[in-house]
């Protein structure tokens, strides 16, 4: 049976909009049309990123781990080549929305 992967997306803008009111501590979004409308974006296309980047790497995760390695880091295959996927796609620069 091939991994499928839906994101709670209706969960998910339940948290940020009514429960975080993330609409309403932010104006890193004046120029979006309308913020409420910006979440439900930015949701489906990280569902989009995470069913296709991430989704086929978590079986590695799990069986080869994450190590250290004379005092490096080594973790398991894919997951450097998917945290640049991540950062090229912008990502990295959603987590700073106060």
């Amino acid at each position: 049976m091939p991994l499928q992967y839906d994101a709670p997306a209706e969960d998910m803008r339940f948290i940020l909009q009514d429960v975080l009111k993330l609409h309403t501590r932010t104006d890193l979004f004046a120029d979006a049309a309308s913020f409420e409308d910006l979440i439900p974006s930015i949701i489906e296309e990280m569902a989009k990123f995470a069913a296709r980047e991430i989704l086929p790497i978590n079986a590695t995760g799990d069986q080869e781990g994450t190590k250290l390695v004379n005092g490096s880091v080594k973790t398991p295959a894919g997951f450097k080549e998917t945290y640049a996927a991540y950062c090229e796609g912008g990502w990295v620069g959603m987590t700073n929305l106060e």
